[in-house]
């Protein structure tokens, strides 16, 4: 597939207004280092991904319903798929939480059935409870 083509379906990849397609890793760095909100969530994903595909909707469900929380959508790309795997991203779709103040918090595969854990995750942080967020990872 053309770089022009998987660009062109990246962009058509969320269909939420809230989620930010981040292509550009300097922009990424800048998201997760200086953004106001108080947390940032990340989708690393391949548009051509069938996984990737099934996880998206309640990903963007997830977008509507935490509207504190920044939600953003990095696609893999053969400009930045170098610096992915220096990430230790190795599968997609993959979740980041970042705090701007802390850096990253959690990260984990968000498969489908491994949204709910992300959005537990979400809360937990959300209400102050970092350790609980990541004991609860550690019992699934």
């Amino acid at each position: 597939m053309s770089s022009r083509i998987k660009d062109k379906v990246a962009e058509k990849w969320h269909s939420s207004r809230r989620v930010e397609i981040v292509k550009d890793l300097g922009e990424f760095q800048r998201i997760v280092n200086d953004e106001q909100q108080d947390l940032v969530a990340v989708m690393f994903y391949s548009p051509v991904c069938k996984a990737c595909n099934a996880a998206k909707p309640l990903y963007n469900k997830l977008a509507k319903k935490y509207k504190d929380v920044k939600f953003i959508s990095v696609p893999m790309t053969p400009e930045n798929s170098k610096h992915l795997r220096n990430m230790n991203i190795h599968q997609f779709p993959f979740g980041h939480i970042y705090k701007p103040s802390e850096g990253l918090l959690e990260s984990a595969g968000l498969l489908r059935k491994m949204i709910p854990n992300f959005e537990k995750s979400l809360q937990r942080f959300i209400s102050g409870n970092p350790e609980e967020a990541r004991l609860a990872d550690t019992e699934v």
